[in-house]
């Protein structure tokens, strides 16, 4: 069973995801840091997090946190395409 997460924690994950759409990757980052720092389990976070560094070509942080994300959600759809994207340099 999925664990649900703190509303907050969605609402942070949503900005982040929003701004990740705006390319407004620094504030992309700054929203999922928040997010993970009230939990730091959030799957989406992670992701976006690990998003926004390969975004903004912070590449060695991106693969540490695509690694992260993956130790948390491995069997997360999302989180295995950006992954896979992410290491095959698009």
């Amino acid at each position: 069973m999925a664990r649900r997460e703190d509303p907050e924690v969605e609402e942070l994950v949503e900005a982040a995801g929003e701004a990740f759409e705006a390319e407004e990757f620094e504030e992309a980052l700054a929203r999922a840091d928040e997010a993970l720092a009230r939990d730091g389990r959030s799957v989406p976070a992670l992701h976006t997090r690990a998003a926004a560094l390969a975004a903004l070509g912070r590449t060695g942080e991106a693969l540490e946190a695509y690694e992260r994300a993956l130790g948390r959600g491995k069997d997360d759809l999302d989180l295995l395409y950006g992954a896979a994207d992410f290491h095959l340099g698009d």
